[in-house]
């Protein structure tokens, strides 16, 4: 694992002879001219994006110039735009155009250094990391080093920011636009834009010194002379640590390549450092601050320390080495061996060389070695073991080798700059580095451990966490090669992501560190807030910057509360930029600080309050800082159903901010009209002493379900399906199209088996229930807020859709996998990994997936071949599926707007009064009442308040039979065990057979309203205990009044189907009362309801009714009659209700006919009867006929599904024009 000598190769054939020949002949060119000018133009190319890996056949060309004695340019002659054009065009033309690669590195980049400079990072590595990580260790991290070596350096240091950041701000395109910067030949601007850049590498001799204070041992490090004597090679040249070249005639100094000023003033801290003895402790502290900055980055991906005493491991550390190790969610562990430049032979000579450290080799191998053999001793797995090798220098490479190892993955290879990338990126993704070594293992891969991993990485995450390319190979059985330049958008997007940068504080004492909180409305947020108990978001306008500021919170609860508040004048400040536009801050910053007047308790109850809003806040203002202290009535009052009461908070800032900047003219503005959509609002409240289930979790983070693990698992299925299925590779039958899904399925049902099997059956179900817990609480939340946060924040519309198709997915996968273990305990004794639990969620999801797809192909809803694919998957034409899915996408969206947006406590059930009834329905199909179901629901609420947790409880069953029984006297042994047998799953042989008298769809996971559902069972019997959670038991609750309210109870007693049917056929009525209201209030139409006949005559045919018209729409401007049917249907959620609606809309049986042909009868008969519709309605005798339309309460998804072409209008799509568009 050597490759210097191959490195060495590359570089002797860029150097090789004909490039030195095309270069001399270059260089004499360059004796006709005036050199300071020539050598100027040259340098200013390096200004454009376009030209930033074209430096090394610059420097090249200016590295042989600067060989040459000053008397061998004596011309003063300018060179023409044309002939320079020639000479640039001669050395682009050399074996150097082939060293050019991709750009892998950001064109400009930020440094913090007592305010914000920008500097162009060229072609080296990691350059402004390491300049910035250079300053860190000298002027913020409180290490004492001579003042004499810290005076030298910070004059140095910011002369050179000053230089670049003038420079780049010269620079027109500094947008880090690479879309054309792989071009191997050099970029060369027109005469005038070129002048122009030559003038910003150019400056002005006492300007220059004046920077440097005049102290000449500065000067004399940075500028170079004619007549170099250098022993460089390709990667290094003479001017790389001395790049001012200085013209003594007219007295001005040229920045000889602007890309190079980073490296270089790393390099020039390292020669002061020598000078004044200290070299190897700064060198030590560098090292060691990344080291720690290293340990975040993986911290910030999940990966935290362990105490690995506890393992019986002794770690090492020895000159440019050290180690830890760390964890992988709970069963898994990551070496991580940091290798370092220790600056040994670091001199210009070596700046940018590849120095081998064949100390490594040795070394790494032995601890990686070493720490396996304790690793797997102390009971972990192999393949529960990753390694992390990070190699940190200071520019310069590292070669080093590594025996190879018994190991399962091989060690991921990184810079901690691209560690800094990835902890940005993937910080959302759990486990990232991980899945990806696992991902990529499946690979065959050529790698010269030259070019950056984040090549690899770009294009894994670019593909949806994937490696898999194409359908026409099987990765594995192809060697991959990944070229250069994906990593630099890999990149940028980290680092735009951050915008890390420093701003003043309101009162210009100190500098604070802050990063992008919020893309769009520029809202930043102090990242190191939290330990001084604060929260700090900061927004810059044109003239003036803000803070806004909660200090001092001593509690969670307060945290909440202070949060919201931040985050409400944080945001709707951001959004009325066009009011700020028109006050002068006079570039100040201001600071606006929230202020609680009472406990956090306070807040959370809702008081009666005689006060205008006003008067329960208290504003004062004391340059430059606005105190708001917000009393629990002023919190209570922005507690609104529209975002008036926000505005009306906004209105009194911007008011005070006026006073504030000493603005005395008043500002127009009108917030209702720059804001005129009422629901986008940020305050809201959950009231989960009524909805349980929105009472919040402590620890929000739960278990989802990763594509990275359906992909192995996909892959996994394949090479089964082929090696023992015996299928081959090509289109399957028609007829074998179920067959094949049976068999994947069953390969996943298997899988599923086998590995619960082995599982410890120890706090299994509670590590579920948890989850589902947390799961259920955040879909509430987001089904509550799904409308106002996308009024907020429309660019996330799609992210926030995502988000909760996501958590959803995670729902069903998880009550699978629960339903599962409850019936068929594992009786194994492996306690279950973070890994294991995601892939047995996989299985779980793919499981329902196939099975939804068989589903499909079954009620012959799709019609699309089933391929097994080259690359040794089973694939499917997807047009269809995009079909369905964008129909169900677009209505999801409007359910979920229609939830969030609407009051939901008025259920039908309750608001119509049938509580008698249904209790006595209950008591007729169950044994109990609905009444007795619900407080036993509170019973177990109060119970769980003796145990600590708030999401999982367990308890002996005869324990709560024990209380119950003391909770409420209708209570006694026999209600609560029927109770709890009709709400609980219970172990069984096989849960593929339920027990009587259930039926095997009752165990389909795929399949909606089943009986032995978690949803409708959310209590999990074990031996003696039951396991449950509030908030399972409070949906549960709910969902059952949705069937009943629906008409989808599988009910087992005339009674309460009797009950459910009159439900039923109220709640239908009243939707077409609903209906008939909407369209009289257009005043547009005549409206009429439930027409059985017309002119005295019965819509009937042979003396069989024909059902009612249920509204009757003439539109007398138009001349049109319109016979709505309207049906109250609900959102048909698989393929069997599909095929279910598809029925009842469309099938025609000896005994009963579809809704669409009994409407279209009636239709047909109304058209018969025109002239009784012209003598009752009084129409004229022109042509008339009666168009049939449906109203419906939701889309019909069978009707796209199954291609038929019906008129149609939903509830939501009413309006004048939407009906006359179907004439």
């Amino acid at each position: 694992m050597d490759f210097l000598p191959d490195i060495e190769k590359f570089k002797n054939f860029f150097d090789g002879t004909d490039s030195k020949n095309e270069i001399s002949i270059a260089v004499e060119e360059a004796k006709k001219y005036d050199i300071f000018n020539l050598i100027s133009r040259v340098s200013a190319l390096n200004l454009f994006h376009q030209n930033q890996t074209k430096s090394v056949i610059l420097d090249t060309y200016i590295e042989g110039v600067l060989c040459q004695t000053r008397d061998q340019f004596p011309s003063k002659y300018t060179i023409s735009s044309g002939k320079f054009r020639k000479i640039i065009n001669q050395i682009s033309d050399t074996s150097l155009k082939y060293s050019i690669d991709p750009p892998e590195n950001m064109f400009v980049q930020n440094i913090m250094f007592y305010g914000n400079y920008r500097v162009l990072n060229g072609i080296d590595q990691t350059p402004a990391y390491n300049l910035q990580h250079m300053i860190s260790v000298l002027f913020a991290k409180g290490i004492e080093y001579p003042k004499e070596f810290l005076d030298a350096t910070y004059i140095l240091v910011n002369g050179m920011l000053e230089i670049s950041e003038k420079i780049v701000g010269g620079i027109l395109n500094t947008e880090n636009n690479h879309d054309t910067d792989e071009e191997k030949s050099i970029m060369i601007p027109s005469a005038m834009e070129l002048n122009k850049y030559t003038e910003l590498v150019i400056i002005n001799g006492a300007d220059f010194r004046k920077l440097f204070l005049n102290r000449i041992e500065l000067l004399d490090l940075v500028t170079i002379e004619f007549g170099v004597q250098f022993e460089g090679d390709f990667d290094n040249k003479s001017f790389y640590t001395r790049p001012f070249l200085y013209n003594e005639e007219k007295d001005q100094y040229i920045l000889l390549n602007a890309g190079l000023l980073p490296t270089a003033i790393v390099f020039w801290i390292t020669c002061l450092a020598k000078k004044y003895g200290i070299f190897e402790e700064v060198l030590e502290n560098y090292n060691d601050y990344i080291f720690h900055e290293c340990q975040k980055y993986l911290c910030n991906l999940g990966h935290k320390k362990v105490l690995e005493s506890q393992m019986g491991i002794d770690l090492f550390s020895s000159s440019g080495y050290k180690e830890y190790i760390a964890s992988v969610q709970n069963n898994q562990l990551v070496i991580v061996q940091y290798l370092y430049d220790d600056g040994k032979n670091y001199n210009a000579c070596t700046l940018h060389s590849t120095i081998e450290k064949k100390e490594f080799n040795d070394v790494a191998s032995k601890r990686l070695s070493y720490h396996y053999s304790k690793i797997i001793e102390y009971g972990v797995e192999k393949e529960d073991i990753f390694v992390i090798i990070i190699i940190n220098s200071l520019g310069r490479g590292m070669a080093y080798g590594i025996k190879k190892y018994d190991y399962c993955y091989p060690p991921l290879r990184i810079h901690p700059f691209e560690l800094m990338c990835i902890s940005i990126n993937e910080k959302a993704e759990s486990v990232f580095i991980p899945r990806y070594l696992k991902a990529k293992n499946n690979l065959q891969t050529f790698e010269t451990g030259i070019l950056s991993e984040l090549n690899q990485i770009e294009i894994y995450c670019n593909n949806n966490y994937s490696f898999y390319m194409n359908d026409e190979f099987a990765p594995r059985e192809v060697t991959t090669y990944f070229a250069p330049g994906d990593s630099l958008d890999y990149i940028i997007r980290a680092i735009q992501k951050e915008d890390r940068r420093l701003v003043e504080d309101a009162y210009g004492t100190r500098f604070v560190e802050v990063v992008l909180n919020d893309e769009k409305r520029k809202i930043y947020v102090d990242p190191n807030c939290a330990k001084s108990h604060e929260i700090r978001y900061y927004i810059e306008f044109k003239t003036f910057n803000i803070w806004i500021v909660a200090k001092e919170i001593s509690n969670v609860r307060k945290i909440d509360l202070c949060y919201s508040l931040v985050d409400l004048i944080s945001y709707w400040l951001s959004e009325c930029r066009i009011v700020f536009d028109q006050i002068d801050g006079c570039g100040n910053t201001y600071e606006i600080q929230i202020l609680l007047s009472d406990g956090a308790d306070q807040y959370y109850y809702y008081k009666e309050n005689p006060k205008s809003f006003s008067e329960t806040l208290e504003i004062s203002n004391l340059f430059p800082v606005m105190e708001i202290c917000v009393s629990p009535e002023a919190f209570q009052y922005l507690n609104y159903c529209d975002n008036s009461r926000e505005k009306e908070l906004i209105a009194i800032i911007i008011d005070h901010i006026c006073n504030l900047v000493g603005k005395i003219d008043k500002i127009n503005y009108d917030l209702n009209a720059l804001f005129p959509n009422p629901i986008q609002k940020k305050i809201f409240s959950l009231d989960y002493q009524e909805y349980h289930y929105f009472e919040p979790t402590e620890n929000r983070e739960n278990h989802f379900v990763h594509g990275e693990d359906e992909d192995i698992l996909l892959n996994e299925i394949g090479e089964e399906i082929l090696e023992v299925e015996n299928w081959n590779i090509g289109i399957v039958d028609d007829e074998d199209r179920t067959k094949i899904v049976h068999e994947v399925v069953g390969i996943l049902y298997k899988k599923l088996q086998q590995e619960v099997r082995v599982l410890s059956p120890r706090n299994l179900i509670e590590v579920l229930y948890d989850d589902l817990e947390k799961v259920l609480f955040k879909l509430m939340l987001s089904q509550k807020r799904y409308a106002e946060d996308i009024a907020c924040y429309p660019e996330k519309e799609q992210e926030i859709f995502e988000q909760t198709n996501r958590d959803n997915k995670s729902s069903i996968a998880l009550k699978f996998l629960i339903e599962y273990i409850a019936a068929v305990p594992p009786k194994g004794n492996i306690n279950i990994g973070e890994n294991q639990y995601e892939r047995l969620m996989a299985i779980c999801s793919l499981i329902i997936d196939w099975s939804y797809k068989n589903d499909l192909f079954y009620y012959q809803i799709f019609n699309t071949p089933i391929e097994i694919l080259k690359s040794h998957r089973i694939g499917m034409k997807q047009q269809e599926f995009q079909h369905m899915f964008s129909v169900n996408e677009a209505i999801r969206k409007e359910q979920l707007i229609a939830s969030s947006v609407l009051d939901n406590s008025g259920d039908l059930i309750e608001y119509k009064s049938f509580g008698e009834e249904i209790n006595a329905a209950f008591e007729k199909e169950y044994g109990y009442s609905f009444y007795q179901l619900k407080l036993f629901t509170e019973g177990l609420r109060e119970y769980s308040k003796r145990q600590s947790g708030d999401t999982v409880y367990v308890a002996r069953i005869m324990d709560i039979i024990e209380f119950m029984s003391a909770y409420d006297a209708s209570f006694n042994e026999e209600i609560v065990g029927l109770i709890i047998d009709s709400i609980a799953l219970r172990q069984r042989e096989d849960f593929l057979v339920p027990p009587e008298p259930f039926r095997k769809e009752d165990v389909y996971p795929w399949r909606f309203n089943r009986e032995l559902s978690f949803t409708r069972r959310p209590i999990i019997i074990r031996g003696d205990e039951m396991i449950w959670g509030n908030r399972q038991l409070d949906h549960m609750i709910r969902f059952t009044l949705g069937l009943i309210n629906n008409g989808k109870l599988k009910a087992h007693s005339s009674k309460m189907n009797s009950l459910v049917g009159r439900i039923s056929d109220e709640r239908g009525a009243e939707f077409n009362d609903f209906i008939y209201k909407i369209l009289v209030n257009f005043n547009v139409f005549e409206v009429y309801p439930n027409i059985s006949k017309v002119n005295g005559v019965y819509i009937a045919e042979n003396n069989n009714t024909l059902g009612d018209i249920d509204v009757l729409i003439i539109d007398r401007e138009y001349h049109k009659i319109i016979a709505a049917e309207v049906k109250n249907f609900n959102f048909s959620k698989n393929p069997y209700e599909m095929h279910l609606e598809y029925k009842k809309m469309f099938e025609n049986t000896k005994k009963k006919k579809g809704y669409y042909t009994k409407h279209c009868r009636r239709v047909d008969w109304c058209n018969k009867h025109i002239d009784d519709f012209k003598k009752q309605y009084g129409l004229d005798d022109g042509d008339r006929r009666v168009i049939g339309v449906f109203i419906l309460s939701q889309p019909l998804v069978s009707t796209e599904i199954y291609h038929k072409e019906i008129k149609m209008l939903t509830e939501k799509e009413l309006s004048v024009s939407s009906i006359r568009n179907i004439y």
